[in-house]
């Protein structure tokens, strides 16, 4: 399945001009759908997945239901990723330009965490 995530994480952006951080992020996921359901019309799923935002690359756990002759499946859960910062600058240093930063960026040492939702649809 292909689809869309919406998270709370904000994916930086470090540059002499201020630049918006996008959310919305495409991602490909596998959806482990329940052959069978107790309401015959819901299907409850598991949902692993990965995501790249040119930038960083992330993984996704969360669960979701399908509800088939009715749209795409729909989920949530937990958006997994390490993000890149500046290691020595700090705000109001001077700077020779978009080079000199993107030299100073470094990964975080620890994972990052937080939540999505989503939506994805079957393209088979």
């Amino acid at each position: 399945m292909q689809g869309v995530l919406c998270t709370g994480l904000s994916f930086p952006k470090y540059g002499t001009a201020e630049v918006g951080a996008a959310h919305w992020i495409p991602a490909v996921t596998l959806n482990l759908i329940a052959k069978e359901s107790p309401a015959e019309s819901v299907y409850p799923m598991v949902q692993i997945g990965i995501t790249h935002t040119g930038e960083y690359l992330a993984g996704t756990l969360g669960a979701g239901i399908r509800i088939p002759n009715y749209g795409p499946s729909r989920s949530g859960g937990l958006l997994v990723t390490r993000v890149r910062d500046p290691s020595t600058l700090k705000p109001g240093d001077v700077v020779t330009g978009t080079a000199q930063i993107d030299a100073d960026l470094k990964f975080r040492d620890k994972v990052t965490l937080n939540y999505y939702i989503g939506v994805q649809r079957a393209f088979l």
